[in-house]
């Protein structure tokens, strides 16, 4: 493939190549949005659904943190959030850098993920 071609897919919104780049290009926008995701930072991996590779993410220095959701099936999954300040879940709002869909967050939030679905939670 030839540069112009592939600036010519990439021009194209509905391209295989446009869409992947772009679903590429968001994650790194919201990965570089929060403090949390710093390389340096501490996580830490977390047990909610054997269907849900879910890892909290620590920032030191700003205190940021980011629970990440990741369905790693095929098959829709629910996972129950119980706000405990131990995660960094005492708020009582959560937002998804992903999605910008926000959540109230009252003694327990109930999430449904999609097949392959991933939220990041702030």
């Amino acid at each position: 493939m030839t540069l112009a071609e592939l600036e010519n897919e990439l021009a194209d919104p509905d391209s295989l190549r446009a869409r992947i780049f772009g679903g590429l290009s968001h994650l790194l926008k919201a990965r570089a949005s929060s403090p949390a995701f710093d390389p340096y930072g501490k996580q830490r991996v977390l047990e909610f659904n054997p269907g849900v590779f879910a890892m909290m993410r620590l920032s030191e220095q700003s205190r940021a943190h980011v629970l990440c959701l990741h369905n790693i099936t095929a098959i829709p999954q629910t996972v129950e959030i119980e706000k405990d300040e131990t995660i960094g879940m005492g708020s009582s709002r959560l937002r998804d850098l992903l999605s910008q869909e926000e959540f109230e967050f009252g003694s327990k939030l109930t999430l449904q993920l999609s097949s392959y679905q991933s939220r990041w939670l702030v």
